[in-house]
């Protein structure tokens, strides 16, 4: 009988630390993806709300709401050039730093608002793109305890999204736009006045 005893005890010494690990690493799992998940839902969200907002920023960027004080200050040729590009990413990078930090079960351990959060803006033409990307890290708590099961304290999570914006009305103005400055400048500057007598050749050699 106190065999019997003496063989359960060591069979629970020898499996309590195995479920005791299997525990822990499950709950170290379900809390990374759950970080994950939500790294990835707010950069998502970031990035299409900019896609909404990006020629359009008489509107809240969060709420999407009109400001009337805002319309008067729209740059109206901003797909040929964009004065404001630079503040725009810097509000949405702002966006992505405010909701990682906050509502959330941890918050990052390294995370630099200039160095990890990237945004780019491509330009073709007919419709720009916006790239976002983002490396977040994520410490795990009680750091020590975890080290001792031979698991690292800290992830880095690579984030990207991207979302396009197009802006067809914008896109026929700056088309005028073009057509405007064309024509008043044939006749005004040189090289301009050469490259309409070259076009206006070549027209007459295709058509007539």
């Amino acid at each position: 009988m106190d065999s019997d005893k003496g063989s359960v005890t060591v069979e629970l010494a020898i499996i309590f630390p195995i479920m005791i690990y299997i525990l822990f690493l499950l709950i170290y799992i379900i809390i990374l993806m759950y970080q994950e998940a939500y790294a990835k839902n707010v950069c998502d969200d970031a990035i299409n709300k900019a896609g909404n907002w990006w020629t359009n920023t008489y509107k809240d960027y969060e709420t999407g709401k009109v400001s009337i004080d805002n319309i008067s200050h729209e740059n109206v040729y901003a797909n040929l050039y964009d004065m404001n590009e630079n503040s725009k990413i810097q509000l949405v990078k702002e966006y992505i730093y405010n909701r990682l930090n906050s509502n959330t079960i941890l918050k990052p351990s390294k995370f630099d608002m200039g160095k990890d959060i990237n945004i780019k803006v491509a330009n073709f033409i007919i419709y720009k793109k916006l790239y976002l990307n983002t490396n977040v890290t994520y410490e795990l708590p009680v750091p020590k305890l975890i080290k001792i099961f031979n698991i690292r304290s800290d992830y880095t999570f690579e984030l990207e999204s991207s979302v396009l914006i197009k802006d067809y009305a914008g896109y026929i103005n700056d088309i005028n736009f073009m057509f405007y400055a064309y024509d008043e400048a044939k006749d005004k500057v040189d090289w301009v006045r050469k490259i309409h007598e070259a076009l206006d050749s070549i027209k007459k050699k295709v058509f007539y």
